[in-house]
């Protein structure tokens, strides 16, 4: 996704199973809550890319993907089959 991504309140990705998405563009914020994920567990892993920007939010899910980013902070986490890989801090 090219362009500038700048979400408020609740934010929701759902990818197809074993496909992906890239961020390429400026994400400016992803929402207070952000759920990122496929619809069925236990299918191949999604991947969802940020690359190294950081991702500030109240309530964070990740369910059956892999989230590359920079630095997460988040009040509130629920993570089901998912894996996280990047920078960190």
């Amino acid at each position: 996704m090219a362009g500038v991504y700048d979400v408020t309140g609740q934010n929701v990705i759902r990818v197809n199973p074993g496909d992906g998405v890239d961020f390429s563009g400026t994400v400016q914020g992803v929402g207070s809550s952000h759920f990122v994920g496929v619809l069925n567990l236990g299918t191949p892993l999604t991947t969802v890319t940020f690359h190294n920007t950081p991702i500030t939010v109240t309530d964070l899910t990740l369910s059956s993907v892999v989230l590359t980013t920079g630095a997460i902070q988040a009040t509130n986490v629920t993570w089901t089959g998912a894996r996280c890989t990047g920078r960190g801090p």
